[in-house]
């Protein structure tokens, strides 16, 4: 038996196909060049227009995961905001400044500012990153009018577990990588100098950052105020 084609037993052939050995034609249906190109047009539109979403989201920051998540609401909710009858509210959270900081092995904390509420708002509007509605500044070490309001180690922590509500300009400042810390908690460290904690942007995502405290009044370092 030749295993290179596969007969098919002709009792097996549907009867409105071939009957008594008389072939019947099965009608087909026949595409217009009108309709061929329209099907053209359309698939060239569509290609065209998800690569033009695709640069979009690129050029906005999106990640494959963020636009994975775009859900229908919002998607209506975008063309609200477009049509002028929707409006952009920054999503607030809630951060949790009674909490320890973290502290790594063999740590200490030596001193940390204290709230008079340990629950706080914290959230990013355009390219500002707020609490309880107060703006959050970054100051130069070297200066010596800096706020009497430096952040504590807890911030830190929440803005590297949510790195979206980070100001973009703290990627970069005068054109230079800033490394932002956290002055308003100082930890001990293991061979027992004082530290402070803070982070950088290494031109993909944000670090963790520590320096001693006395060689912070270095260039492109500043303290995270309110």
């Amino acid at each position: 038996m030749n295993t290179d084609t596969l007969e098919i037993p002709s009792n097996e052939i549907p009867s409105n196909i071939e009957a008594q050995g008389d072939r019947q034609d099965v009608p087909t249906a026949q595409a217009s060049d009108m309709d061929i190109n329209r099907v053209r047009f359309k698939c060239s539109f569509a290609f065209q227009l998800a690569e033009n979403l695709a640069d979009a989201f690129f050029d906005a920051g999106f990640s494959s995961a963020e636009v994975a998540g775009i859900s229908v609401d919002r998607l209506k909710e975008f063309k609200g905001l477009l049509r002028g009858y929707g409006r952009i509210e920054p999503v607030r959270f809630n951060i949790n400044l009674g909490v320890d900081p973290f502290l790594p092995e063999g740590w200490a904390i030596q001193s940390s500012r204290m709230y008079s509420s340990h629950s706080s708002i914290i959230y990013r509007e355009g390219d500002g990153l707020y609490i309880n509605s107060r703006l959050v500044r970054c100051v130069p070490t070297t200066d010596k009018k800096k706020s009497s309001s430096p952040l504590p180690a807890q911030v830190l922590d929440y803005l590297l577990a949510h790195p979206y509500l980070i100001p973009d300009s703290w990627k970069r400042m005068e054109g230079h990588t800033p490394h932002i810390f956290f002055e308003g908690t100082v930890f001990k460290h293991n061979t027992g100098g004082d530290v402070v904690r803070g982070m950088y942007h290494d031109g993909e995502r944000y670090k963790p950052d520590v320096i001693w405290t006395d060689s912070l009044g270095q260039q492109d370092f500043y303290y995270a105020v309110m």
